[in-house]
Formats: structure tokens, C-alpha cells, sequence
């Protein structure tokens, strides 16, 4: 008898990029939450398969990260917060393992988590055009009271805005299909606004213009989804951090 060969799934790898502490690893985190526990776990299971870096380091980071927003949000009740208070410091790679439920069928998601800091120097250039060029899809991470009330020197700064842009525009060669997502993160403030949504999406457009105009040239698919956080936290760079 002969045994068909299955051709392995490969992963799709993701890259989050953004600025320092705009959320990145926070984001894929309660995606993962979502995922395990939200609508939408009826229709595949999801488990954190995630590579352990270090001998102390704990066997699922995605979960210890969504129990610390947890925590986070819990001891700060209806305070108003700035950042995490863990930022990421260095390149970390996380791994989502899906199964349909029913069936056997499984697929990984890789998600490449990149330090802003990372993006403004020089000397990690090669590494980050790797991952760039590597990716199916960016995850563009965006800070958004400083897209909205920064100015904008300040917003270009803390959103990586030019080096984001060189980074999608060389990677993007339009032969391989790629998709970019604009994801404006701690939105509360604006989107509980009347057609806030519409507002913060139009701010995007304006910011992102030259980089959404390149990309559009290169066929790739853009979305942009305002995503407010977890338990509803206003967030303002404005104001001291609790």
C-alpha cells in the first residue's frame, strides 16, 4: 500500500512593527486571548508553542503576558495609563499553533515581535530587512494619541513613521503578494467620539499617505483596524504614567 505524502503547511509569518512600547507584544497577546477564549474558539483550538530563549524563561509567554495585561488592568481599575511596564528590548519570536476543531488540520502563525528601538538604529538594518523580506504579512503598530494629539515631529518619532515606511517599501517587491495592517492601538479617547472610528482611520490615511501610495503601486492588500484595548483603558500619552 502506498502512503500519499501530505505536503506540510508552511507558517505564516507575521512582523509587528511600531514604535517603542506603542503595544506590539501586547496586541499579539490578546489576540491570542481572543483566540483561546473568545466566539471564536468553537471553531479551532489555538495553543502558544512559542520557543523558550532562556533557561528561567517560562514555557508560554503568551500566556503569562495576557495573565500580566490582566493584572495590569485589574490593579489600575479606571486610572489612566501610558505603557506597560515590561517593554520588550529585544527581537522575540512567538508561535500560535491552530486546529480546526473536527478535523487534523493544523497551520502556525509566526509572529516576529520587533523592538521600536530596533528600527531607529542603523546596525540592526540588515537583520530587520530579513524579517521584512521573510513576512506575509506587517502588522503596522501604531501609538495612537500621539498620531492624534502629538505633533508631528512627535508622532514621527514615536511611531517609527520614515524608517516603517523604507522598510515596506523596499521589502514590497509586488511579485509576492503581501498584506500590510494598519492597527491604531489605545483609541478609546477618539473612537467613543461621534464617528470616531471614521476619524481615526482618516488620520491613518493622512499620516501613512506616501507609505499606503507606494504600497497600493505594488498591489498589496492594505486594511486599517482601529482595535481599542483590552478592558477598555483610555490611554494617554498626555499625561503621567500610573
Amino acid at each position: 500500500m502506498t502512503v500519499p505524502i501530505t505536503k506540510k503547511m508552511q507558517p505564516i509569518k507575521i512582523l509587528m512593527l511600531g514604535g517603542y512600547m506603542c503595544g506590539k507584544t501586547s496586541l499579539i497577546a490578546s489576540v491570542f486571548g481572543q483566540m483561546q477564549n473568545g466566539a471564536l474558539n468553537k471553531i479551532f483550538s489555538v495553543a502558544d508553542v512559542s520557543p523558550i530563549t532562556g533557561i528561567e524563561e517560562s514555557k508560554y509567554p503568551l500566556i503569562d503576558k495576557r495573565c500580566e495585561l490582566i493584572y495590569f488592568i485589574e490593579k489600575g481599575g479606571n486610572k489612566t495609563f501610558i505603557v506597560d511596564q515590561a517593554p520588550t528590548i529585544c527581537s522575540r519570536e512567538y508561535n500560535m499553533q491552530i486546529k480546526i476543531t473536527g478535523t487534523n488540520k493544523k497551520c502556525r502563525m509566526d509572529f516576529m515581535d520587533v523592538p521600536g528601538s530596533f528600527i531607529q538604529r542603523s546596525y540592526d538594518a540588515t537583520m530587520i530587512e530579513e524579517y521584512v523580506e521573510e513576512s506575509d504579512v506587517y502588522v503596522v503598530v501604531i501609538d495612537t494619541p500621539f498620531m492624534m494629539e502629538g505633533s508631528r515631529a512627535e508622532n514621527s518619532l514615536a511611531n517609527c513613521i520614515d524608517q516603517i515606511h523604507c522598510l515596506l517599501v523596499s521589502g514590497c517587491d509586488g511579485i509576492k503578494a503581501k498584506q500590510v495592517i494598519f492597527v491604531p492601538l489605545k483609541c478609546e479617547k477618539w473612537v467613543q467620539e461621534e464617528n470616531g472610528y471614521d476619524k481615526v482611520v482618516r488620520k491613518v490615511e493622512e499620516v501613512y499617505s506616501s507609505t499606503i501610495k507606494e504600497l497600493k503601486v505594488r498591489q498589496t492588500e492594505i486594511s486599517i483596524i482601529p482595535i481599542q484595548t483590552a478592558g477598555g483603558i483610555v490611554f494617554d500619552s498626555l499625561k503621567p504614567a500610573y
